[in-house]
């Protein structure tokens, strides 16, 4: 189709013209059920048939187009009008189920497959394509329109097939309509299969380094464990050696106080005997001189030794006290890391369940993907039978066997 207007230049309407040309040349009524070949004359009978057909789902409109024009370029226009069908249903919220779209997406359509088109053009176009004027654009509605075809021949042109073309088409229908639920339940387990799988790999493999992680963790727990216990133990010995010199030192203390006693009671004999008049010149001044001896001895080496043990035996209690605290921390680590490993043990076993399961899933997938496969051959098998035959609905048959084609691309690639 040109894109300006052969008769003066500006942006082309329909047909290489532009919208003024385009209704001089085809005289169509804004409003009336005028399609394509001019003024048509049409009962209420035929509007309300076509009415009924533009209530059907996309599919079937655009079965019931391509069965009737089928041998007039229609198996030529089959794959456009599959094109079309699908960007209608990507635009209609209902999707595969709807069978119009509002004024909205219709000027949302029109403009995405002709930019230039004016908001005047754009209207003009909408009412000349909504042939029942109830403000819709039905997909029957823009064939006929696209491809300026009559609404009576729409009407009236055979849809084809006999009792029992219909009977085997009933049957076609059903199987692609398994294939399509096949298919879809297909693709949902092939995506839990993906996500299961990404999971399981992901949760095993973190278990894994975890469980290392934790492995490494309780092994230097351990190690740090044995060495509190050895310095521990030095400390206790040490503790010990420095209890049984505590013991010497009160055994000399012990000593020291009875050799003080006797110093004070010797001291005490010697002052009497100084003091006492009855004693002679000669021995009073030995007296006084054993007495200055026996003070002047230095009684603060033991003192001294007794002080210095008692000092020892503290510290070593401190470093003991100190050690076993360390030795506790140390024990109370150990058996958290025991607890770590042991926890970081079961996720990597849960991890390796759900691996088992997500394998398990695979298998299934893989026999509803050979099912799958098994209904579409079937599915394409009787399409292509009924082809064979001359009054078959050649459009239906077609679009059929164009859904198991469609279907077979969400298939995965080895199942194609």
């Amino acid at each position: 189709m040109s894109s300006k207007c052969s008769q003066c230049g500006q942006a082309a309407f329909r047909e290489g013209l532009c919208i003024d040309h385009f209704r001089a040349v085809n005289k169509g009524g804004v409003g009336k059920l005028v399609v394509g070949q001019g003024d048509e004359k049409v009962s209420d009978k035929d509007r309300n048939t076509f009415k009924n057909l533009t209530r059907k789902n996309y599919a079937e409109q655009c079965k019931w187009y391509l069965n009737g024009f089928w041998a007039e370029e229609g198996q030529a226009q089959a794959e456009e009008v599959w094109t079309i069908a699908h960007k209608f249903m990507e635009l209609d919220p209902r999707k595969k189920e709807g069978n119009e779209l509002d004024p909205v997406l219709s000027a949302h359509y029109l403009q995405g497959i002709n930019k230039a088109m004016t908001a005047l053009e754009l209207k003009e176009a909408l009412r000349r394509i909504d042939v029942d004027a109830n403000g819709q654009m039905a997909i029957l509605e823009y064939l006929l329109f696209k491809y300026n075809r009559s609404v009576l021949k729409c009407l009236n042109n055979p849809q084809g097939g006999t009792e029992e073309d219909k009977r085997k088409l009933d049957e076609a229908t059903r199987k692609c309509e398994e294939l399509q639920r096949s298919l879809d339940d297909l693709q949902v387990q092939l995506a839990n299969q993906k996500r299961a799988e990404r999971d399981a790999k992901n949760a095993e493999n973190a278990a894994h380094a975890a469980e290392a992680e934790a492995r490494s963790a309780e092994r230097i727990a351990k190690e740090t464990e044995e060495k509190a216990k050895e310095q521990e133990a030095k400390l206790r010995a040490a503790e010990a050696a420095v209890k049984a010199a505590e013991a010497e030192a009160k055994a000399a203390d012990a000593d020291l106080k009875r050799q003080q006693d006797e110093i004070t009671n010797k001291a005490k004999a010697l002052q009497a005997k100084i003091d006492n008049p009855a004693t002679g010149g000669v021995a009073k001044g030995q007296a006084v001189q054993e007495l200055a001896a026996l003070k002047g001895a230095d009684p603060l080496p033991l003192r001294k030794a007794k002080i210095t043990q008692e000092a020892a035996v503290l510290k070593v209690e401190a470093e003991r006290k100190v050690a076993e605290a360390e030795r506790k921390k140390a024990t109370e680590q150990r058996e958290k890391a025991e607890e770590e490993r042991k926890k970081a043990v079961k996720e990597r076993e849960t991890a390796v369940a759900a691996r088992h399961a997500a394998e398990e899933q695979t298998k299934r997938t893989e026999a509803a993907v050979a099912e799958t496969e098994r209904q579409a051959k079937e599915a394409n098998d009787l399409l292509e039978e009924l082809k064979k035959r001359d009054s078959v609905p050649h459009g239906a048959v077609w679009w059929m066997q164009r859904q198991v084609i469609e279907a077979k691309k969400y298939m995965p690639r080895s199942k194609q």
